[in-house]
């Protein structure tokens, strides 16, 4: 753990909404206190979910990292305890694990429900995985209306097909469930194989700012999908370039950047530190805009940059690393 920040009280802030805009109570808690490079957790007095209802907590998908800025979880006081398996479940959703219940959601990628023999399982079915045992999706509740606090199965389930589902494993006397299940947080007890490689790809690619903490340490390996994702926290950001155009930036053969130049394009608020993940970067001329702020340290990591001007801004600070040219 790298640090435990107490947010001063705010009756604003004493039920946290889920919320994907900027304008909301969670956007306001996060605001000051969130850290760039670093996995979020927070702790709160109520969490409410957009349906309403009191929640043990979430977790922001790495997709929405990259589309709103969210980069926290968050989990209600009472959640936290000793036993308590709310904040694993999350931190399974912060690193792209769905819930073993999943049904079909087209944002995710997800066709359809997998069924209880596994037999369409795969990259579109249920949560994505095939070692985990499919689960009942029940509404979205999942285990939740048939395992007890005992661990116990209620009652036979079967899926569209009429397979009955076998849900749970032994662990010595008592029967134990998956950490992305909603089974009673006290019964689930593992991550699987795949699960656990979906999470180190995720925490690779998805939240490859987590492996990079170390000053002038960054992969010089073209990834056009990552540098993708920079764009588009730039577009978040500052306001350009604008996603699907990006005008203004130049590729090389293999997709990644080596250029963005957008001066007098209008642009405002302040660089994003990962601008760093940009590793074949020759140029960035960001001149005649209104970017303010303190000049990300970052910058001094990207080794191949040659020309930076950021003239006619509003930015203060200083580079740590010569730039090569």
């Amino acid at each position: 753990m790298c640090s435990i920040n107490e947010i001063p009280y705010s009756t604003s802030l004493k039920e946290i909404r889920y919320s994907i805009y900027d304008n909301s109570n969670e956007f306001e808690m996060a605001e000051k206190t969130v850290a760039a490079r670093a996995l979020n957790i927070y702790f709160v007095p109520e969490a409410i979910a957009p349906n309403g209802q009191s929640v043990c907590g979430w977790a922001s998908f790495p997709a929405e990292y990259y589309k709103t800025g969210k980069n926290w979880i968050v989990i209600r006081n009472d959640c936290a305890a000793n036993g308590n398996t709310t904040l694993i479940h999350e931190v399974g959703h912060f690193f792209n694990l769905y819930h073993t219940h999943q049904g079909k959601n087209p944002n995710l990628g997800i066709t359809e429900r997998e069924l209880a023999n596994g037999a369409n399982c795969g990259s579109t079915a249920g949560d994505g995985l095939c070692d985990t045992p499919a689960e009942p999706y029940m509404g979205g509740r999942g285990l939740l209306p048939i395992v007890n606090n005992d661990c116990d199965i209620l009652c036979e389930y079967r899926d569209a097909k009429d397979n009955v589902y076998s849900m749970g494993y032994n662990v010595g006397d008592s029967v134990r469930y998956n950490y992305m299940s909603y089974a009673p947080t006290e019964c689930r007890s593992r991550f699987t194989d795949e699960q656990i490689e979906r999470m180190k790809k995720s925490y690779l690619v998805d939240r490859n700012y987590l492996s990079n903490l170390c000053p002038g340490v960054v992969s010089n390996l073209c990834d056009p999908f990552r540098d993708e994702k920079v764009l588009l926290k730039l577009y978040r950001t500052l306001g350009g370039p604008i996603p699907g155009n990006w005008s203004g930036v130049t590729f090389n053969s293999d997709g990644c950047v080596t250029s963005i130049d957008l001066k007098n394009a209008g642009l405002t608020g302040e660089i994003p530190i990962e601008i760093d993940d940009l590793n074949y970067l020759t140029t960035l001329n960001l001149s005649n805009n209104n970017i303010c702020g303190t000049l990300p340290k970052s910058i001094g990591n990207i080794t191949q940059l040659q020309i930076l001007n950021l003239a006619n801004n509003q930015i203060s600070g200083e580079i740590l690393l010569k730039l090569k040219g």
